[in-house]
């Protein structure tokens, strides 16, 4: 009896089935590792920002109030958006004497970090709100000319981009982002809204190219 071809085509199918499954746990636990990747990216920013978070993993429900008074009516809702990617959010300095950059929210806005310069460009990673009315930004001034790659022929790049900053302390690294990751000594606060416009349609809205 020829058994010879059969053994050989039950050999090929588990072959077959076991590669199949380690592609399959392959795929699976890199899908896994980005879900990480971006669930501590949330965890990092609230922690960073200075908010309280209902659930961290996914950045929803974020507060900041007074701790010692955590029953007041006046409190910040707070959006998070922690990367600096193309299809993040970004604005422009337009207060004429700059804008301040503290490292929390009001009452806790005692420590300015840095001072931007009217024009410059900064990715905007939080916005904290009053009821509906926004009323500060949490931003990082970006090298917009090296890597943010949204900026390449437009407009709003060239009216807002890489301006003077004054820091607190000096910096000891320069400001990098690769593939919307920060780096080095960026600079990072809390600034009124007023002293900023947000580009509300995004690097390719209408004022863009």
């Amino acid at each position: 009896m020829h058994y010879g071809w059969k053994l050989g085509l039950v050999v090929a199918m588990v072959s077959l089935n076991a590669t199949s499954c380690q592609a399959g746990d392959s795929k699976r636990i890199q899908s896994l590792a980005t879900t990480t990747t971006n669930h501590a990216s949330f965890r990092d920013l609230a922690q960073k920002v200075g908010v309280q978070c209902r659930d961290s993993d996914k950045g929803e429900g974020c507060v900041a109030q007074d701790d010692e008074d955590p029953n007041a009516a006046d409190y910040f809702d707070v959006e998070l958006h922690p990367d600096c990617d193309e299809s993040g959010l970004y604005g422009g300095v337009v207060a004429a004497e700059g804008a301040d950059l503290a490292n929390r929210l009001p009452p806790k806005d005692t420590k300015i970090s840095a001072t931007l310069s009217k024009g410059q460009f900064v990715c905007i990673r939080a916005i904290a709100r009053i009821g509906q009315s926004i009323s500060r930004y949490y931003v990082t001034a970006v090298p917009v000319s090296a890597v943010v790659v949204g900026c390449r022929n437009n407009a709003l790049c060239r009216v807002y981009g890489d301006r003077s900053i004054r820091f607190a302390a000096q910096p000891v690294a320069p400001c990098r982002l690769d593939s919307s990751v920060l780096s080095g000594d960026c600079a990072s606060g809390w600034t009124s809204e007023e002293n900023l416009e947000e580009f509300s349609l995004g690097l390719h809205g209408e004022d863009g190219e």
